[in-house]
């Protein structure tokens, strides 16, 4: 019966050969005389195995495009020597020449298995593969109760062979079909996730996965990708391999491992394998997934158009984020969200250069969006005119926070975006209203801003509460800076570039002079404490 459903369905990992699989198509009923019943497909394989998160698309062959999609569950019962199958139900399988793929919990193409003939898919999850065409097929002189179905004996899907249709077996083993013993590994946890960490901090929270064994005839030994290490006990030894022991049986209970992300790895994401074998079984693997993330305030939230007047909020929404760091970073996987729903993953490479700047936006298009160049469009994030939270997040490390309200004392204008003060650059400062400026200097249609460029706001870089605080000479020329005041106790001294760097720190002794010889010629803000008072005052090096 034709039914004409498209979905496109997008899964992250694809295989482009099958080899040998222990979990396969083993029934299907999809035509008969009269009215169609009972249509859907059977899943034999190793019992114990949970189908939950493995998927079936079913692909229309004239067009090659995917017509529909289900989400399996359930666990694989016992049967037959550790085997068993299960039944799933899906009115409406297309007559042929037409196709059905069997996708793993990963995103494996398990199978891609056609009848009436073969075609390559043009879409999902097997897009870009040729069908496997299984030889026999139905239509309306099959009876009502009967189904395709595999035949023979063994274990693997290359055992059996497919059979003209006969009396339907949903959910048992098929007619003329017998389920030899053969070791089996079981390993349901298809992805373990968010094993993070902070640069410096490693190795990562752990994660567990379970694997058990029938029938074996050897150990199993699990081994562990390069980036990632392994462990039977919790807060145990953790290495790079663990064999779990059959002893005198054939069977492993469930047993559990522990995973972690290597401690001492650069920023970066890790996805890799983790393989589970034993002699004459089918290896099972698992994914294991973290993220070394840059340092909490490597990247910082510098400014917001939160409310734009020459264009609507849908096309000149933006903020701009500033590298703290003297290395490039990128921001791909990281996740723009707010305090509610909202939420975007960036799903591209965004460099933000080291002591450079970045600029996010809700529209791209310079002939849109008021006029400025963007480095990267968001959806399903917007920013409210009045009070809101932008917070840029790398996995499990939450790297900034700006939580803006005019009650917070930030200044909210229409058509002029909020400035961080140049003076404040860093991820606690630039949570404070007080520390954030109307823009000064339009672009593109009238706004104003500064997106992607050095912000102009700078607070008064004048604090007098050190008591007759003194420092001169003041341009310096031959690398010496004196300081006095009324105590002339010790002093804490910091020097920053104007975009916010430090580039500059030193604990003084009581009327040691400071040697600043190795700053380069330029303008510098320079912070003096002094028994809890503070000073700041330009500086200019010649």
């Amino acid at each position: 019966m034709k039914r004409f459903y498209f979905l496109v369905v997008t899964i992250f990992m694809v295989t482009l050969s099958f080899g040998q699989t222990d979990v396969f198509i083993n029934e299907i009923h999809y035509d008969n005389n009269g009215a169609v019943s009972n249509e859907g497909v059977e899943i034999a394989g190793p019992s114990g195995t949970d189908l939950n998160g493995w998927t079936i698309e079913f692909y229309n062959g004239n067009n090659s495009m995917v017509y529909e999609t289900i989400i399996l569950s359930g666990i694989i019962p016992i049967e037959e020597n550790s085997r068993g199958t299960l039944w799933f139900l899906q009115e409406g399988i297309q007559d042929g020449p037409d196709g059905i793929a069997l996708i793993d919990g990963l995103g494996n193409v398990i199978q891609f298995l056609s009848y009436e003939g073969i075609f390559t898919a043009a879409d999902g999850t097997a897009n870009g593969m040729l069908s496997t065409d299984i030889g026999v097929s139905e239509d309306n002189s099959v009876l009502v109760g009967e189904s395709i179905q595999l035949t023979g004996t063994g274990t693997y899907y290359n055992d059996f062979s497919w059979a003209s249709a006969a009396t339907a077996t949903e959910g048992l083993k098929n007619n003329s079909q017998t389920f030899s013993t053969a070791p089996a590994i079981i390993s349901n946890n298809y992805l373990v996730s968010d094993l993070d960490y902070e640069v410096g901090s490693g190795p990562s929270i752990e994660g567990v996965f379970v694997v058990s064994g029938a029938n074996l005839t050897a150990d199993i030994s699990i081994n562990a990708p390069s980036n990632f290490e392994i462990s039977e006990t919790s807060g145990g030894f953790f290495s790079a391999s663990v064999t779990l022991l059959k002893g005198a049986g054939t069977t492993i209970s469930p047993t559990t491992i522990y995973v972690r992300l290597k401690s001492g790895l650069s920023i970066g994401s890790y996805n890799q394998n983790v393989i589970c074998s034993s002699a004459d079984a089918v290896s099972k693997s698992s994914l294991l997934s973290g993220i070394v993330s840059p340092n909490v305030g490597s990247i910082i939230i510098t400014e917001i158009m939160q409310d734009p007047n020459a264009v609507g909020d849908a096309a000149g929404e933006y903020f701009e984020v500033y590298n703290t760091t003297a290395s490039d970073i990128d921001m791909q996987g990281w996740v723009i969200s707010e305090v509610g729903l909202e939420s975007h993953t960036i799903a591209s490479s965004v460099i933000v250069p080291a002591n450079g700047y970045a600029v996010f936006a809700r529209d791209a298009d310079t002939l849109l969006n008021g006029g400025f160049t963007v480095d990267y469009q968001f959806t399903g994030f917007s920013l409210a005119n009045t009070n809101d939270e932008i917070i840029l997040t790398s996995g499990a490390t939450e790297i900034d926070r700006v939580v803006y309200s005019d009650i917070l004392g930030y200044p909210l204008i229409a058509g002029k975006s909020m400035e961080l003060s140049l003076g404040a650059y860093d991820s606690v400062a630039n949570n404070a209203g007080s520390n954030w400026g109307v823009a000064t200097t339009t672009y593109g249609d009238g706004d104003f801003g500064t997106p992607g460029a050095e912000n102009i706001f700078t607070l008064s870089v004048v604090k007098n509460q050190i008591k007759d605080f003194v420092m001169y000479p003041n341009p310096v020329s031959n690398g010496v800076l004196f300081m006095t005041s009324n105590n002339n106790t010790n002093k804490q001294v910091e020097i920053y570039a104007l975009t916010g760097q430090q580039v500059f720190s030193k604990k003084l002794l009581t009327q040691e002079h400071l040697n600043v010889s190795k700053l380069n010629k330029g303008i510098y803000l320079i912070r003096i404490e002094e028994e809890g008072k503070v000073a700041t005052r330009k500086l200019v090096v010649n």
